[in-house]
């Protein structure tokens, strides 16, 4: 499998927010239910809702057969977006949720010194990433018509990503993103999982990974998906 890295500065908008990257592929002999529920230590960094700067993007083919992924990067290695081309042509990307590798992200800093990952254009991976925008455009553009500022929504935690919190909006099967930090102030760590429903209001939208930006999130009491 074949690896590729972008890099550049981060742009920041908003609080700082938790950084935690999701999975790669879970391991052998975990029940992926159980898995996509462990919440992990977490690392405080600004929030990125906008093209990041100062990253990197790296190509890499980790395994024959597994495809070729692509990471874009922060100075530290920690990756902010994903895309693996499988060997089908099929594509994965960590703004949206896959059947099978529930939200992809790299968990861990990735060494870019490893002989696995080679730097490519940024330019190309945005081609790449544009590419896949496109393919959910008219179903984004309906997201934002359904949800707009200033409407109060109500969701699931799905995943922690370094830009946040990632909510399923379940009536309109969109994904959220709120501001953990405040989450982790207000919200008992025992509800900090994956299922546990919160309520928000709609602030904004991030065009980049089409995601509905929430303000004022607050897990419900008591309540799991």
């Amino acid at each position: 499998m074949r690896v590729s890295v972008t890099e550049g500065k981060l742009g920041t908008v908003g609080a700082k927010a938790p950084a935690f990257v999701s999975r790669f592929h879970p391991p052998c002999g975990i029940n992926q239910e159980i898995w996509r529920q462990q919440r992990p230590k977490v690392q405080a960094f600004p929030v990125v809702t906008t093209v990041p700067t100062n990253v990197n993007i790296f190509s890499a083919c980790l395994e024959p057969g597994m495809g070729t992924y692509y990471f874009e990067v922060d100075p530290g290695g920690t990756a902010f977006r994903q895309m693996v081309i499988e060997e089908d042509g099929s594509l994965v990307v960590s703004n949206r949720k896959h059947e099978q590798f529930h939200f992809m992200l790299a968990e861990h800093p990735i060494d870019v010194t490893d002989p696995y990952y080679e730097p490519i254009p940024k330019s190309l991976f945005e081609e790449l990433w544009t590419r896949s925008l496109e393919t959910t455009m008219e179903e984004w553009n309906q997201v934002k018509l359904a949800l707009p500022v200033g409407m109060e929504v109500e969701g699931a935690i799905e995943a922690f990503f370094p830009q946040g919190t990632l909510v399923n909006l379940l009536q309109d099967q969109a994904i959220g993103l709120a501001d953990t930090t405040a989450l982790d102030h207000t919200t008992p760590v025992e509800r900090m999982y994956s299922g546990f429903k919160l309520a928000a209001t709609v602030k904004d939208y991030d065009e980049l990974n089409q995601w509905v930006l929430l303000d004022h999130a607050r897990v419900l009491e008591a309540k799991r998906r």
